[in-house]
């Protein structure tokens, strides 16, 4: 749904399916070719067929009116029996009188505090296959300078089966919100630059990643074999990642600190540097060269991950990569252990798809990264990275490639690669949680994180550490500090964690790195009392991640 270039509000109320309906989910679209700066919202749908739920038809929008106005849409035509024409208005007053056409029905609807968001829902009588329809409203009791914006139009098939329903009434009730258990997707709007936070609508990666899919049943999910004794053996040990907000070691030495993943947009204009793949390369994914701007790092740990998006949106991934000192030049030589070319940072997967990754998941270094902006404000519209201490050798499911490298000791069942995490609670649930630790601020966010955890889940996909007997708690991670701070600017996490009494780690095995730590082990459900992870936390069957199920 569309208001052009200077929208200034979207509604979307999606109807739930009634009995013998199915469990179709129906997305509806209006366009505003004219650039109306009000966006049309369809508020309530009656007699949906499943199976076929909109046909494509014409938008229209005439010409804008002042004063008293008749506006007439062009005229649509229907593709099938049984269609339902419908038609939004947007007239920029709060008193308005319709006089509608012959057969039509309407509602107006107008919130109070901002009246010149008016709305005037039109649907008229089905249609026969193959008619016209030409839904024409005439508005009057305006004052000169009111601008009517003209309609978005479009058919909706009804009920099928050769019968004819009854035409729709009037909405009885008011519309709804999608349940909260469907997110929609998020919105993939906004730029993108160095050293700038997200904007709050763009998640990386296409709407069909599995990092971008919200779970499609968080009510009684199909769980993995074995889930809930893995999470409740898993759980037995306290080894875990600190939750901190990971920072560059501008020495560069390979200090325990930053197994981040920073980021960084390289334009046509920077340094143009040649690539050396050592060890885990082939498959067709390692780049000749790569544009890199001149102060980008990457994480000095054993790790030293980097992600570089190319001018063209490609992104590149690197793991165990060396850094010469200073800033890349044209012609200098980045060596890393893995080089991937990990598909296109917008539009993409989120994946390698193959075995011969920057992580032993698989997974582009950028997916499921928590950004302080999201996680402060809510929501996070994104599935979780997630590293276990070890896990199972010799098995792995979606979206991992491969197994894990790292066998828990113990030789019992754990986690395989690509298990994908699920948290039962509810959004009501997790809001009246207490006893969360740090500052209320930090509480908000907490929320935030498992409200993520029970819409689209967390996926394992990557080891750390070793020689442990098990997995131990889910770790989570926050995004890469450096990616600011190697370009001179405040890191999000940094500011925040300062704000918020975090413990300030520095010096020592941590090289120059600075960096905030919330906890050692983040273990919320404890602190709340409700049981801790393994009472709450379940694997999912692999179809969710999918979205085949």
């Amino acid at each position: 749904m569309s208001g052009g270039a200077n929208a200034q509000g979207e509604q979307v109320y999606v109807h739930t399916a009634a009995a013998g309906e199915g469990a179709a989910k129906y997305t509806f679209t209006f366009t505003s070719a004219g650039g109306s700066p009000y966006a049309i919202a369809l508020l309530e749908v009656r007699n949906a067929l499943n199976t076929k739920p909109i046909a494509a038809c014409a938008a229209a929008n005439p010409a804008k009116s002042t004063a008293t106005a008749k506006l007439a849409s062009a005229t649509l035509t229907a593709t099938a029996a049984n269609q339902l024409p419908l038609v939004g208005y947007a007239p920029s007053t709060s008193g308005l009188n319709v006089t509608r056409s012959s057969g039509w029905t309407g509602t107006l609807y107008n919130a109070a505090q901002t009246p010149w968001l008016t709305l005037d829902v039109e649907y008229g009588p089905l249609t026969t296959a193959g008619g016209t329809v030409t839904p024409s409203t005439a508005v009057s009791n305006l004052t000169t300078p009111t601008i009517v914006y003209a309609p978005s139009v479009d058919l909706l098939i009804t009920a099928g089966n050769g019968s004819t329903p009854a035409s729709p009434g009037a909405p009885s009730t008011a519309p709804t919100a999608a349940p909260s258990s469907t997110p929609a997707p998020a919105p993939q709007t906004g730029s993108v630059q160095n050293a700038v936070q997200w904007p709050s609508t763009f998640e990386p990666y296409g709407a069909t990643s599995y990092w971008n899919r919200a779970i499609s049943n968080t009510v009684n999910p199909s769980l993995a074999a074995n889930s809930d004794s893995i999470v409740a053996h898993a759980m037995n040990s306290s080894q875990g990642q600190q939750l901190r907000s990971t920072d560059i070691d501008q020495n560069n030495s390979q200090v325990a600190a930053d197994f981040g993943h920073p980021w960084y947009i390289a334009s046509s204009s920077d340094p143009l540097v040649n690539v050396s793949c050592t060890q885990y390369c082939g498959g067709g994914l390692v780049p000749s060269s790569m544009r890199i701007p001149a102060r980008a790092r990457p994480g000095n740990s054993g790790d030293s991950h980097i992600t570089v998006v190319q001018p063209d949106g490609t992104e590149i991934d690197t793991f165990a990569t060396r850094w010469p000192g200073g800033n890349w030049t044209n012609g200098s030589t980045l060596t890393a252990a893995t080089v991937n070319t990990c598909g296109n940072f917008y539009t993409g997967t989120g994946s390698t798809q193959q075995a011969l990754a920057s992580t032993v998941g698989d997974a582009c270094l950028q997916g499921g990264m928590i950004r302080e902006n999201e996680a402060v404000n809510g929501p996070i519209n994104h599935a979780l990275f997630i590293t276990v201490q070890c896990g199972t050798r010799g098995t792995y499911v979606y979206p991992a490639y491969q197994s894990f490298d790292n066998a828990c000791g113990d030789g019992q069942p754990s986690f395989v690669n690509g298990s994908h995490l699920w948290l039962d609670l509810s959004d009501s649930q997790i809001d009246g949680l207490s006893g969360l630790p740090g500052t209320s601020s930090d509480v908000a966010w907490q929320r935030n994180v498992l409200k993520a955890l029970h819409h689209y889940g967390g996926y394992v996909l990557d080891s750390g550490g070793g020689g442990t007997a098990t997995a131990g708690p889910p770790n989570i991670f926050l995004e890469d500090s450096g990616s600011y701070t190697s370009l001179g600017a405040t890191a999000p996490w940094q500011t925040y964690g300062a704000a918020n009494g975090w413990s300030l780690q520095t010096g020592g095995n941590f090289g120059t790195a600075r960096y905030y730590q919330f906890t050692d082990n983040w273990n919320p459900l404890t602190s709340a009392g409700v049981g801790g992870w393994p009472a709450h936390l379940h694997i999912l069957d692999p179809c969710y991640a999918k979205g085949s199920c």
